[in-house]
Parts: structure tokens; sequence; C-alpha cells
């Protein structure tokens, strides 16, 4: 392929798919759509396939749903019954089972849909969680939960989790509409079909998948389903338990520490009477007349240095509102492999990272003024950080190794 087209185009075929960057898209080539359109009326016709006219399909289903949108859900019924083709006599022609003939004929109807190369810029962030009592979600500031009924207290976990995060969706459609939605689940099971747009193990998550997708697109919500440790996501759990919500607060020592280091904030974003680290403070309580004001994503950030410790599974939201606001941050935040927000965190750093031991000694809930149960089992790091759109920011001059795992130790 050429390195450069003169005159130059703003819709060209890259990579087997046509990308258009005037209107936003990327589809499939017509005569991709035209050998696939042939191979599927086939199948359709004679309501037969083979052991390789199957495969043949399904891995090129499986290309075409790059551009097709929802096509890899509507491809489950076909790769399990390949799957299934006897391999002794290839090219032996079988029937064609009746939901996988349903999804040939979604394809027909579908082939020249495309899907979007850049997502929505507004962003909604979400947290779930499933527990033996109930579901919970917490959709931006709006916090949802809801108990079990009788028959659904039998449902497997990963069916109640998917639950959880289709009950999210539908229950806050208005608001979602149109939006980016990042999604954050304790469930691996439950991310994995929701990125994979269900699996090939169980059709009944893989049909719950459906009606979560189904409606996103209906609507046209583009999700992005991420891993949270259940210890850090402690926000959903306590609605889906209908419990206490623990509020996290470091010990002094830690704190005057990190403040001989870095220096003294202004403010503690995040925090209520009880935890706060300075005399100046924000408060996501309503009633708490002593803050400097509530909700601190409900203005944009400006301060010399500025202390943030949010409940973890906000962390994606906090690092999206650091785009708009100007300043220098300490920001303490949860540490566990392959967190999908870590490379925005390292773009912002001004210093390495301080681990944070010891939990157990330093990590309390400041409203009963005990441990937390679970902090032995929590890794944090302390950074230092500033504000501003990623693309903005230089770094120091000064490269930093993060060559070692954690950087500074602490305590």
């Amino acid at each position: 392929m050429k390195k450069s087209l003169n005159p130059p185009t703003g819709c060209l075929e890259y990579l087997g798919l046509m990308w258009d960057t005037q209107n936003n898209k990327t589809f499939l080539p017509d005569r991709k759509i035209a050998f696939l359109k042939k191979d599927l009326e086939q199948i359709t016709r004679s309501g037969t396939w083979s052991w390789v006219s199957g495969k043949r399909l399904v891995g090129k289903l499986a290309f075409a749903s790059f551009t097709v949108p929802l096509g890899r859900l509507h491809s489950r019924h076909l790769q399990r019954a390949a799957r299934n083709l006897p391999q002794h006599q290839k090219n032996h022609k079988y029937l064609t089972p009746p939901k996988a003939l349903q999804e040939c004929v979604w394809w027909l109807e579908n082939l020249q849909k495309d899907r979007q190369i850049f997502a929505s810029v507004e962003t909604i962030f979400v947290t779930t969680d499933a527990s033996d009592t109930g579901w919970g979600a917490q959709v931006n500031k709006r916090l949802l939960n809801g108990l079990w009924k009788t028959n659904q207290t039998l449902w497997h976990i990963n069916r109640k989790e998917l639950y959880a995060i289709y009950q999210a969706v539908l229950l806050t459609l208005t608001q979602l509409r149109g939006k980016r939605v990042v999604i954050q689940s304790d469930n691996k099971t439950a991310v994995s079909y929701i990125r994979n747009q269900g699996g090939t193990k169980s059709v009944l998550l893989t049909e719950l998948v459906s009606k979560i997708l189904e409606l996103a697109y209906e609507n046209e919500i583009e999700i992005f389903a991420y891993y949270i440790p259940g210890v850090f996501n402690e926000m959903a759990d306590s609605l889906s338990r209908q419990k206490h919500l623990a509020d996290w607060h470091l010990s002094n020592k830690v704190t005057d520490l990190l403040f001989k280091k870095w220096g003294t904030p202004q403010v503690d974003l995040f925090a209520t009477a009880f935890s706060k680290v300075v005399p100046i403070y924000v408060s996501r309580d309503t009633t708490d007349k002593c803050a400097l004001f509530i909700d601190a994503f409900s203005r944009i950030w400006d301060f010399d240095l500025a202390w943030i410790f949010p409940p973890p599974g906000l962390m994606p939201r906090v690092l999206a509102h650091l785009n708009k606001a100007r300043g220098t941050y300490i920001l303490v935040a949860p540490r566990w492999e392959r967190v999908f927000w870590r490379a925005d965190l390292r773009r912002r750093a001004l210093d390495r990272p301080i681990c944070i031991r010891n939990l157990q000694h330093h990590l309390s809930d400041a409203t009963q003024n005990v441990p937390l149960p679970d902090a032995r089992n929590l890794r944090l790091e302390a950074w230092l950080i500033r504000g501003g759109q990623k693309s903005h920011l230089h770094g120091p001059k000064k490269t930093l190794n993060y060559s070692k795992d954690l950087g500074e130790s602490l305590l």
C-alpha cells in the first residue's frame, strides 16, 4: 500500500476495512459485503452447511464484526453450531440449526451498517456489584440498589452481576443516552461477556448480555467494561448489601510524611468532617454546612495543591475530571495489575509514586474510628500529579524511571 495519496482523501481502504474520517465511520468494502452475502444466502436458501463452509463463514463474520455493530453478539449460535460439526467428513452437508439460520438472516440485514471510529467525548462512569442480598450501582453521583426476588436468589453469581449492570443501564437510560459509558464490575466473567459480546459457554449469560447491548445500541450508548477488584469496589458493594459505607481515612503519620515531601494541600476534595486531612474540605453530604462546597465534580478544580483520596471506583472519573483542572494534586490511588487508567496517571506524574504499606495500621473508617477489615489486602499509592488535558502534558524535564514496580515506599 502507498504511504500517501495524491490528492488527499478522507475515505480509504486499510487493513481490509473502509475508513471514512470525514464522517467518523468504518465499514466493510463493497466486495467483502458481496462475498459474505453470497455465503450467507447459500446457507439460508439450502438450510445446510458443511464443516468447511461453517468454519469459513464464522471466520469471515469474526472479521466483519470489527465494523458491524453487535456482530459478535449475533454470531454466537453460529459459532456453537460450527464447533459441533463433525470433522471426519469436512464437505458433508448437515442441517443448519434454526438459531444459527436466524443469525444468518440478521447478518444479511446488517452487513452494510457502520461503526464510529471515535467514541462520544462525554463519559458516564458506572460501578456495579451483586451480593446474596441484592444488587447495587453508582452512576456518576446517582446511587441505585435493589433486593433479590425469591426466584432470583437462586441465580448463579455471574447472572446476578450481569443483571446488576442491566438494571444500572435500564434505570438511567435517559442520562446515558448518546454517551460513552465506562462500567466497572468486580466479576471477571461479567466483564468478559460484555467486552466479547457474549460467549459460547453460557447461553443464559449471552442472552442477558444481549439485552444490555441491544438496549445500549438502540439508545446510542457505547459501553466499555473493566474489572475492579472486590476490595476496591466498596461503594457498589455497600449498596448491594445495604450496609454502612466506610469513610476511608489515612493516619496522620502517613499524611504528615507525604505533606513533608510534597507540601500541605489547600483543600481535601473527597472528605467528610470526620475524614478530612486539612481544615478546608469538599463533601458529598448535602447537609454538611462546614464543607467548602458539595460534590467535588460539580466544579472545575484550580488549586496550587489539593488532596484527592476518592472511593477507588471513582478513579476513572477523577482522571477524566483532571483534564479540565489546573494546578497540582496529591492523589491516593489503588494499585492492582493491569488497571486500565494507570497509563493516564503515569503521564500526569511529577514524581515517582509512593507505596503506602502496613495499611492495617494506617487505614481506617473515620465514621466509626475503626481499622478497615480488608486493609491488609489493599495496596495504595500516593502520586504527585498535575491537571490539564493529557495531550498537553509534557512530563518533567527528567524522564521518570518506572522500571521498578512501586517506586518509593512509605512506612
